[in-house]
């Protein structure tokens, strides 16, 4: 069985001891915890400003400049509880911050998704959606089989980014006959 409580205690000793090392396993052992805690700490309205990491960042900058010897805690949970109050600490000082220097409040703020910059945004675009282009292949997929051959055959090469010349030369056709087949074909496609 594996002493954990032991092997947090020497992790700590190598931190205290400037270990590199030691600080990156420290990181990826508690990083986790921590900013699991900063997100639930975090206003949900605040979290477009301020990046979880930078938190993070902070907590462990100030853990590491100056790191608590390993006596400072009876074990792991002890530790877990100073890091989350030193998260905590973090994102209530950054929040006091900006509610004393602007009277900021969250709940007022508002999203820009009403404005015209953000319609423009959802305009749909000349493409086809995803959706769009997997349905129009399920429904090319039946219609190549129900189609007449010269219109299974315009359909392939239109696909294929033929003219209506080019097909016209490749189905020994007219071009006439090519424009009828094409009509034919989008009137049995449209949406």
């Amino acid at each position: 069985m594996k002493d954990y409580e032991g092997e947090f205690k020497e992790l700590l000793r190598a931190i205290n001891a400037g270990s590199q090392e030691a600080a990156r396993k420290f990181l990826d052992d508690y990083g986790g915890y921590i900013i699991t805690v900063i997100r639930r700490r975090l206003h949900r309205k605040l979290r477009s400003k301020f990046d979880s990491q930078d938190f993070l960042q902070d907590v462990c900058a100030s853990f590491f400049r100056e790191p608590p010897p390993p006596e400072a805690f009876s074990d792991t949970k002890s530790l877990l509880r100073y890091l989350a109050g030193m998260a905590r600490g973090k994102v209530h000082a950054t929040a006091q911050q900006r509610l004393g220097r602007q009277r900021f409040n969250v709940e007022r703020e508002r999203s820009l998704d009403g404005s015209a910059a953000a319609q423009a945004q959802r305009r749909a675009g000349a493409d086809p959606s995803p959706s769009r282009v997997a349905g129009m292949r399920d429904e090319l997929a039946v219609a190549d089989k129900e189609l007449s051959v010269p219109l299974r055959m315009t359909l392939r090469l239109l696909r294929a980014g033929y003219s209506n010349d080019e097909i016209a030369h490749y189905l020994n056709t007219t071009v006439r006959q090519v424009e009828r087949n094409v009509r034919l074909l989008r009137e049995r496609f449209q949406p």
